[in-house]
């Protein structure tokens, strides 16, 4: 039988210090989660804002395969692969064959690249894909309904 550890005591100067008298302390805080890199948001065409996904990493993939960073059923299983070059330029390719994407009024097959820039919206079906890189501004608030 092997001997237990020593139980080192607990002081006051490990606990957090904003706990109320009488309440269990508090877990220690988490490491800070990590920053994402770019916000992809996510609408329906002429609709308001549906969601904001999160780019945590490059290059990424958009499509509906578990591994994609945006999973959505009318893509393609790898619809898109965003990368940004050391210009802090984002690469598109073009993943899908049978659909493709719009960049404005151009519509891209599969196969094909080109750089996002920008303020430029990608349209997939009825969704419409705006990238804003951790660097750029966030965009005024907009007025509630």
């Amino acid at each position: 039988m092997t001997a237990a550890a020593p139980v080192e005591p607990v002081l006051s100067r490990d606990l957090p210090q904003d706990t109320s008298p009488g309440q269990p302390p508090l877990p220690p805080r988490a490491a800070p989660a990590a920053r994402a890199l770019a916000v992809l948001e996510v609408s329906e065409r002429g609709r308001h804002l549906a969601q904001a996904v999160p780019i945590m990493r490059w290059p990424c993939t958009l499509g509906r395969a578990v591994h994609a960073e945006l999973t959505d059923p009318a893509l393609a299983a790898e619809h898109l692969r965003l990368g940004v070059d050391e210009a802090g330029r984002v690469h598109v390719r073009v993943l899908d064959r049978v659909n493709g994407v719009w960049l404005g009024r151009r519509h891209m097959r599969g196969g094909q690249s080109f750089i996002w820039e920008p303020g430029a919206a990608l349209a997939v079906g009825r969704t419409q894909l705006m990238l804003r890189l951790a660097s750029a501004e966030p965009p005024p608030p907009q007025p509630w309904r």
